[in-house]
């Protein structure tokens, strides 16, 4: 899988789409939906009600398969947590972190940062360096601010 530049202009897009295979609506909207995301990590359900309100019809099934191929050409990236799995728009290798009450999911401000704390861990305990990402739980801002317990129902 590549690791291609983040773009955020459409034309890019549907250039860097065309360089590995077959532009098509969805993978050019499913994209665009994940990129005006505020928080940038969508369920399945989220990006079709996404493609829906840019006045695009489509199954949740197409919306599985585009984002398949999406995550399998390096344009997109997963998160799968607790809730299930969720999509952002950036392919960059990063961390997460994780509402345990909302779900909502954020990219980590700093990964590197995180990235030297986790190969200073595994060093320390003789580990050779790590190749994983972390998806961090905590509360988000609001449902911190709320006074809501994380033990919550997590919404779906």
């Amino acid at each position: 899988m590549r690791t291609p530049p983040a773009t955020t202009d459409a034309s890019a897009r549907r250039e860097e789409l065309r360089a590995l295979g077959r532009v098509t609506g969805s993978r050019l909207l499913v994209l665009e939906a994940l990129e005006a995301s505020p928080a940038n990590h969508l369920t399945a359900q989220q990006i079709h009600e996404a493609l829906g309100a840019l006045g695009y019809r489509s199954t949740l099934s197409t919306v599985y398969r585009t984002v398949t191929w999406l995550l399998d050409a390096g344009l997109v990236h997963e998160v799968v947590d607790g809730q299930g799995a969720r999509w952002g728009a950036r392919a960059r290798a990063h961390h997460h972190l994780v509402c345990s009450r909302c779900g909502t999911t954020t990219d980590a401000a700093d990964s590197d940062a995180v990235d030297d704390s986790v190969a200073d861990l595994s060093s320390l305990a003789g580990w050779g360096p790590p190749t994983g990402r972390l998806a961090i739980t905590a509360l988000c801002p609001p449902c911190n601010s709320g006074g809501t317990s994380a033990s919550s129902t997590p919404a779906t």
